[in-house]
């Protein structure tokens, strides 16, 4: 067992609030249960973006649930002292918080290119398929694996201990931390912010085709706004605490020290390990990753199509033979039913109903504007398939 970074000060009483050591485990556990189904549903859909976000929460909730464990109150003395661990964590810790803000950009980003009738492929290869695989591959993992290996630079001390946080990072007051550490969460946020709006504009200027643009990207109404909302809340929820948070690391680092291998890495103290007490941001920033997953679980844990996963793994387990009702399949409506009470109840199907309030009336609007979309795609006109236009109109393909 490790001992108190100074062995001199009294052990400090337990924090009042060890209702955490608790609670938190619990909810951590329980938010990697119920992302199980969400992931698989994403995979199969082939939602990269998404699937990664899962994938993020999934470690996040992991870790927090195994430093509480370790580490649930102030007893210093009886301390483990995180070796191998904690060197894990710090590296991946902030990586994570990055990956969550560009995943979230893949999904918004991947819903604007759907909207993009002008530029959009019906019928594409498997070649241009696997591009796009691994553009939303690349904005997800890219910058997070890039700060993993450019982490030490900046990185002050070997790790910290916080009572119910666990293992906690320690950077340099320096600009490269900046560069490397605090800047991406805001970047990837505002990027964001644009995606958003893009999806906005093209959602009120397609508004009446809306449901024949996504069915012809294999989408339905359902899915495509149970993603953009789910993504446009974890917008208007990251935006504010980004801009604080790095508002926050900047103010406290402020005066930047000029850079300094030597002086970020200090022998002396590198290999030092600070024991410190819960504080009130360590214990409830621990609750974010069990929130944000109940989030995910809400649009996407809870539909029809969640329902039939549910019923798969039961079958897999030997249950169907208990509750003969799992082996009837489930068959969702075309566009209607695979939101489960959330579609019912939510924003979903207030805009479900809005955008088939609007094709009902603008359906030859919608008509006329899928035919000129594919016929810039080289597809057969429709107008000459039913009928002869008044006048002689002649067509320039485009370069």
């Amino acid at each position: 067992m490790a001992s108190p970074a100074n062995p001199n000060v009294p052990a400090l009483p337990r924090e009042p609030t060890t209702a955490h050591a608790y609670t938190l485990p619990i909810l951590s556990l329980l938010g990697i249960l119920i992302l199980i189904v969400p992931f698989i549903y994403h995979l199969r859909a082939r939602n990269t973006g998404a699937c990664a976000l899962i994938f993020y929460l999934c470690i996040f909730n992991l870790m927090v649930f195994v430093n509480v464990l370790i580490w649930p109150d102030n007893n210093f003395s009886d301390w483990w002292s995180g070796e191998v661990l904690c060197d894990i964590e710090v590296k991946i810790t902030w990586p994570i918080t990055v990956g969550v803000a560009s995943s979230t950009l893949a999904i918004t980003r991947s819903l604007a290119m759907v909207l993009d009738v002008d530029n959009a492929n019906l019928n594409p290869s498997r070649g241009q398929k696997r591009r796009k695989v691994l553009v939303d591959l690349a904005i997800c993992f890219a910058v997070p694996l890039l700060i993993v290996g450019l982490h030490h630079i900046v990185h002050r001390r070997r790790y910290i201990i916080v009572a119910i946080g666990g293992c906690t990072d320690s950077y340099h007051n320096s600009w490269p931390t900046v560069v490397i550490i605090w800047i991406w969460p805001l970047v990837f946020t505002l990027i964001n912010v644009y995606y958003a709006g893009l999806v906005i504009s093209r959602l009120h200027r397609h508004r009446s085709s809306i449901s024949s643009i996504l069915s012809s990207h294999s989408l339905n109404t359902s899915r495509f706004l149970r993603l953009f909302i789910m993504s446009l809340l974890l917008l208007l929820i990251y935006l504010p605490l980004n801009i604080f948070w790095f508002y926050a690391n900047i103010s406290q680092s402020i005066p930047l020290e000029p850079y300094s291998w030597a002086a970020a890495h200090d022998a002396a103290t590198w290999n030092v390990i600070p024991y410190l007490p819960a504080i009130g941001v360590f214990t409830f920033d621990r609750y974010v990753p069990a929130a944000m997953a109940l989030f995910v679980f809400a649009f996407f844990g809870t539909g029809t199509e969640a329902r039939r996963i549910y019923a798969g793994i039961a079958t897999a387990c030997g249950l169907a033979k208990c509750f003969t009702r799992l082996k009837q399949e489930r068959r969702p409506s075309k566009d209607a039913g695979e939101g489960g009470w959330l579609e019912r109840l939510s924003l979903v199907a207030v805009g479900k109903r809005y955008f088939a309030k609007l094709s009902s009336r603008g359906g030859s609007r919608d008509a006329t504007e899928m035919c000129d979309f594919d016929f810039h795609k080289h597809l057969i006109h429709p107008q000459t398939l039913f009928h002869r236009p008044r006048k002689r109109t002649v067509f320039h393909l485009p370069n």
